[in-house]
């Protein structure tokens, strides 16, 4: 009796380590799948540039890391392993606007005609777009100190207009404001942004844009400190 006992309890315990291993087997076979894109932009993952290659079923890649050299249509990127070419023939990714040394993250599968390659789906910047970020923040953060400090010096003039563009000449653009025919005259020191808050160059304006501009009243002129134009990103 007491030995069917005893084997009964070995029984019941082997089943149980069993089961805890297969768990255990299990979780590390699901946590190394990759292709999720909200894994490309983990947060805490981007800030410390931590590298990362993940190679799931099929091929299927998730990889970060730093650029090693720039091309017409791949990018390299140092990471786990080596050097690996990141291809961006299947991606939106604007290359110009990668440099060596950029922290970057992509999401594809790993090329069967070429060593070391990645046909990437999506491909994404990440110190561009920490950059861009702290642009934004500085532009919104500074236009409305302008803003802010105007008002209080010349109260009486200071004036905030949204309007569609109807003419450019020059550095100045003729602004329809509510039925009302106004010139906005713009120098080296005003201050030119996109709806989202992003450093746009003059010419990017066109005819038929939305704009909001900020400056100083003189009866049809207004002399611009900001010009932020609300159709862009088009």
């Amino acid at each position: 009796m007491k030995k069917i006992i005893i084997l009964g309890v070995m029984g019941a315990m082997f089943l149980s380590t069993a089961s805890i291993i297969s768990a255990q087997v299990a979780s590390t076979t699901v946590g190394t799948s990759t292709t999720d894109s909200k894994d490309l932009t983990r947060s805490h993952e981007r800030q410390r540039g931590e590298m990362k290659l993940e190679v799931g079923p099929r091929g299927r890649v998730l990889i970060r890391g730093f650029v090693g050299s720039v091309g017409t249509d791949s990018v390299t990127v140092k990471s786990w392993g080596g050097s690996w070419k990141v291809m961006s023939a299947g991606t939106t990714a604007d290359l110009s606007k990668f440099n060596v040394g950029d922290y970057v993250g992509a999401i594809g599968t790993i090329s069967t005609s070429e060593d070391w390659t990645i046909d990437a789906k999506i491909l994404l910047n990440h110190s561009a777009r920490k950059g861009l970020e702290g642009e934004r923040t500085w532009n919104k953060k500074e236009v409305r100190g302008e803003i802010k400090t105007e008002h209080k010096e010349k109260r009486e003039r200071a004036k905030l207009e949204e309007g569609s563009v109807t003419g450019i000449s020059g550095s100045s653009l003729t602004v329809d404001l509510k039925g009302v025919s106004v010139t906005v005259d713009t120098g080296a020191t005003t201050k030119i942004i996109n709806k989202k808050w992003g450093t746009i160059a003059f010419s990017d304006i066109t005819v038929g844009d939305k704009v909001r501009v900020y400056g100083t009243a003189f009866s049809s002129t207004i002399t611009a400190k900001v010009v932020r134009d609300i159709s862009i990103p088009r």
